[in-house]
């Protein structure tokens, strides 16, 4: 897995795209892109659109992701750290 991240309006960002998959073409690496955008919350969280993380998902070729409910959220834990976190309870909302 690559991940490359940039700021947004990162002027050298498609370039820099280009290159990597350039590279990748001429070593004849399978690959597949997708992209999101996030914002860091007041909780130190970083929040996505749903259909962004399953854009990510599918790309990464991980199970896509579902929300029933209009208030209801995923917390998907970025850091081994945080998966421990969730698991005993004690992430701070």
């Amino acid at each position: 897995t690559l991940l490359y991240m940039a700021p947004e309006n990162n002027k050298i960002a498609d370039k820099h795209l280009s290159i990597i998959k350039k590279h990748l073409a001429d070593a004849n690496i399978p690959y597949r892109m997708a992209s999101s955008s996030y914002i860091y919350t007041e909780s130190n969280v970083y929040v996505m659109k749903l259909s962004e993380y399953n854009e990510l998902a599918r790309a990464l070729g991980y199970q896509q992701e579902m929300i029933e409910k209009e208030d209801e959220m995923l917390l998907i834990p970025g850091m081994v750290s945080q998966k421990q976190e969730f698991k005993n309870g004690d992430y701070k909302k």
